[in-house]
């Protein structure tokens, strides 16, 4: 420890070079701007934070992804504010022989990231466009990549873990609140209106959708911790946070979310793992998830005195429109523009056409070119909701085929992290779980450019790989007669009787 401190010390030295700069920086740009000059101020005061604050900052504003910082021609989230003097502090601070290397999975996403700004400056129509998308990417890619190397202590793996439930908690809480006041004061606060199905909640996310598949990655986190002994949070506390983060995820009114999460969930739990300490049956977990939901809606039902906008009758026509999506309006209007992209995606199917270019050649549906003329920007610009189909349109097969193989190359449980009796094994399990959720959702709404879902990714690869270090170094510990017996036993042929 007192290594750590005297190294932490010298180290803070470092920051007084770029604080010095941005303190002079921001007398500078105040005169010429006093809206630039203040926020190079506040990111110099974030700077002087410590590693354990910015990220509980970084956690915090990557769910409260609602709000937008308007700058010049720019529009920003705070998480993005708060990522560039945490990343900083990581490359800045991070020892070097305590800091993981880069392997072919970062690398893998660093070129998919330069594809990116290549098929952009070749074949979209508008450049400045497709780089902005491009570098809002590149700030999830950047999180994804300082999370990764800064959690390089078991313990900083854990203090990142508890942030970001903790986080993701308070966001649940607050979207529930808003369920209950709506439907019982009838308020509209924090909650989407205009939709035809009902009024779904936003809480602090930027839309219902994208709060719904948020909630439903950490639902399933919690469900997975709550299974097994874990570092993180009591058996408890993991079903109190399944709670919680239930009831946005249903109060969303996102099919995308359920649809995900039920996936997930039975994926999990068909590959589950070999050590676990709480076994608990599909019967046992099928009735809790279906009993809140019941539960929800007759609370809702019975509370709400609106029959045009009860809980209810929202919930079981979004499931009506699972099993008959021709249906919904949303859905049709998504076929359609799948088609339009997978069409012109084949003006170049191997580099693809620009990234995020497809609103610069369509409109939305149900918006003719008369209207965007007369429009107050000039344009509507549409926008396709699928992760995977939007890669494909936007930097081809070559594109897709790097973000697959790397999404899997973070996400696959090896044999290791399915054998490993160490308490970091449910972690990892459990954020690769939550990962899950999101890449399937990813089908229904791309929340890519959100700072969020790189965060998780880069938690559950951190567990994954380090995890794996502590099943190796358990069982290099073994004495060798221990490790004669266990290979005995499981070479032992089974007879059936």
């Amino acid at each position: 420890m007192a290594r750590w401190r005297r190294e932490g010390r010298a180290g803070d030295v470092a920051l007084l070079l770029p604080g010095t700069v941005g303190v002079a920086g921001a007398g500078l740009l105040a005169a010429a701007s006093p809206q630039i000059g203040a926020g190079v101020a506040g990111l110099t005061l974030l700077g002087t934070l410590g590693w354990h604050e910015l990220f509980i900052l970084l956690a915090i504003a990557a769910q409260a992804n609602r709000f937008r910082l308007h700058v010049s021609t720019l529009t920003i989230q705070p998480a993005h504010v708060i990522l560039i003097p945490f990343a900083i502090r990581v490359l800045l601070l991070t020892r070097s022989d305590a800091r993981p290397r880069w392997r072919w999975q970062e690398w893998l996403i660093i070129t998919f990231l330069i594809l990116q700004f290549g098929t952009s400056y070749f074949n979209s129509p508008n450049r400045q466009s497709s780089f902005l998308a491009a570098g809002l990417l590149t700030l999830g890619v950047i999180a994804y990549l300082v999370t990764y190397t800064s959690l390089c202590t078991r313990e900083r793996l854990i203090f990142a873990a508890k942030a970001l439930l903790v986080a993701s908690m308070i966001g649940s809480a607050i979207a529930a609140m808003a369920v209950v006041a709506h439907y019982t004061l009838h308020t509209k606060f924090l909650m989407s209106t205009g939709y035809k199905v009902g009024t779904p909640v936003n809480g602090l996310a930027y839309e219902h959708d994208i709060l719904g598949s948020f909630s439903a990655s950490v639902a399933l986190v919690f469900l997975i911790l709550s299974r097994e002994r874990n570092p993180i949070f009591t058996r408890r506390m993991c079903l109190f946070g399944f709670v919680l983060s239930v009831i946005p995820m249903l109060g969303s009114l996102s099919r995308g979310a359920w649809i995900s999460f039920t996936f997930a969930f039975l994926l999990m739990f068909v590959f589950r793992r070999r050590f676990h300490q709480r076994p608990m049956r599909m019967g046992t977990v099928a009735f809790m998830v279906f009993g809140l939901a019941a539960l929800g809606v007759a609370g809702f039902v019975v509370t709400s005195s609106s029959s045009s906008d009860i809980a209810g009758n929202s919930i079981v026509q979004q499931v009506g429109t699972l099993v008959h999506p021709q249906t919904s309006s949303t859905a049709v209007d998504r076929f359609s523009e799948w088609r339009i992209a997978l069409d012109q995606f084949k003006l170049s199917p191997i580099f693809g056409l620009g990234t995020n270019s497809y609103g610069q050649r369509n409109l939305p549906p149900h918006v003719s070119q008369n209207a965007a003329a007369t429009s107050p920007t000039g344009t509507k610009q549409a926008y396709l909701g699928n992760l995977y189909i939007r890669t494909l349109y936007d930097s081809g097969l070559t594109g897709l085929l790097l973000l697959l193989v790397f999404i899997i190359g973070v996400v696959w449980p090896g044999r290791d992290l399915r054998r490993s009796g160490g308490d970091l094994a449910p972690v990892a399990w459990a954020f690769v779980g939550g990962y899950l959720v999101l890449a399937v959702a990813f089908n229904f709404t791309d929340a890519s450019f959100q700072v969020w879902p790189w965060l998780v990714l880069g938690v559950a690869r951190v567990a994954t790989v380090q995890a794996t270090r502590q099943y190796w170094e358990i069982r290099a510990k073994r004495p060798p007669e221990v490790r004669r017996q266990f290979v005995a036993r499981r070479n032992q042929p089974v007879i059936l009787t």
